[in-house]
């Protein structure tokens, strides 16, 4: 209905899609039924989802924002490539590990599809036993662990 409200009052057209009271899609299952049982069952629920949310955005922006402190004091940049030394990435929490690898990721301009499993599989790297460890990421794009330090580096180009 708001949806429609909203439509109407800014003179947009609107087309009701079918699939979207088809119960064999998770999406609607969840709208349709469970939405309204939890709302039953507990009216204030969206409001506390809706508050604990916006406790989370403030924690995460305050993470983002110490781990661009980090970045800027622990990653080298070179034309290419970022680099840090393995012993003080490891002191850090986990979460300020992640974003700085996905800063250097994007800030290399890396392509990002998929990133939950590249970080895994650098973390592991990261934290296991062995003194070095390479993985190819995507589009030419290398992560190295050696002799205390880490790199990402886009590979050049092979010639020919």
């Amino acid at each position: 209905k708001e949806i429609l409200t909203y439509a109407r009052s800014h003179k947009l057209s609107f087309v009701k899609d079918s699939s979207n009271r088809d119960p064999k899609y998770w999406r609607n299952r969840l709208r349709l039924k469970v939405i309204p049982h939890l709302q039953k069952e507990a009216p204030h629920l969206a409001r506390e989802i809706s508050r604990m949310s916006l406790k989370l955005r403030d924690d995460v922006d305050y993470l983002n924002s110490l781990a661009e402190t980090v970045y800027q004091q622990q990653v080298k940049r070179k034309k290419g490539e970022r680099s840090f030394l393995l012993a003080p990435f490891q002191e850090l929490p986990p979460a300020l590990q992640v974003r700085l690898l996905k800063n250097a990721l994007f800030e290399l301009e890396a392509p990002v599809r998929g990133i939950s499993h590249h970080l895994e599989t650098m973390l592991g790297l990261i934290r296991g036993e062995k003194k070095n460890g390479r993985y190819a990421l995507p589009s030419r794009f290398f992560f190295q662990k050696t002799d205390g330090v880490v790199r990402i580096s886009l590979l050049p180009k092979a010639e020919g």
